[in-house]
């Protein structure tokens, strides 16, 4: 399993995560190996594996410290496998954005400027999108 997150953040192209609702042990490390994470403000997120006698050995532990860019509030979150929040995921910058329901977060208008990952191909050449990619496992 740990290969096939591991793919999806090797990806050439940009992986987006949509969040709703509870996102627990494996979605987190699913959605940590993404590139950009957004979350409808009912999502919560939990390290949950500690409670039933596991690491969370599928790359949570080495992704997410890089993402937060505290390794000690992510030790706390798996230790204790407490619930957080789309709201507090957000100040912890797990996620990008918070949106107020599923619908928006799918939905999201593509006539503004949120929608940008629809002139991501066009804005950059293949070759400084591969830069972009490479520039995160560094």
């Amino acid at each position: 399993m740990q290969d096939s997150f591991t793919n999806i953040e090797r990806c050439k192209q940009p992986v987006i995560a949509a969040i709703h609702g509870p996102c627990i042990g494996g979605g987190v490390d699913l959605t940590s190996a993404c590139d950009i994470r957004y979350a409808s403000k009912d999502a919560f997120f939990s390290i949950k594996e500690v409670d039933v006698g596991l690491a969370a050995d599928v790359g949570t532990l080495q992704r997410m410290p890089k993402i937060v860019g505290n390794e000690g509030l992510v030790r706390e979150l798996a230790y204790t496998a407490k619930r957080f929040s789309a709201q507090e995921a957000f100040q912890f910058g797990f996620v990008t954005r918070v949106l107020d329901s599923r619908e928006l977060m799918l939905g999201f208008d593509c006539h503004s400027s949120h929608c940008f990952w629809l002139h991501l191909p066009h804005a950059h050449p293949p070759l400084s999108l591969r830069f972009m990619l490479w520039q995160r496992q560094v």
